[in-house]
């Protein structure tokens, strides 16, 4: 994360030294980041619920997006992988995001 390679600490936390947040959830994440559910008629419930530090790692990840883990393992974390695989839209899919957006979009489901 740049701020992060930077030594920017404190443009999210009180102070380099500090382990408190300038702003909790999303709000942190929109301060430089465009608000990508605004205007948004579904929103990913980790998002919606301010809890990006569920999927992301804020300072630094071997995944892309600073994911905690890859897709479809990250998905797998909540979402029910053997009921995901019956279902006959998934069968023989192994990447979520080609079809789901993980944070918002208007089609329910997270479509894109």
């Amino acid at each position: 994360h740049p701020p992060f390679l930077e030594g920017m600490c404190d443009s999210c936390h009180d102070s380099t030294a500090s382990q408190k947040l300038i702003y909790k959830g999303k709000e942190l994440c929109f301060t430089c980041h465009d608000d990508f559910t605004k205007d948004k008629k579904v929103v990913h419930y980790p998002v919606e619920a301010d809890e990006c530090l569920e999927c992301h790692e804020p300072h630094q990840s071997f995944n892309e997006k600073l994911l905690k883990k890859r897709i479809p393992q990250m998905c797998h974390e909540c979402h029910d992988e053997g009921e995901l695989k019956i279902q006959p839209q998934h069968q023989g899919k192994e990447k979520c995001l080609e079809c789901h957006d993980p944070h918002a979009t208007d089609r329910e489901k997270l479509l894109k």
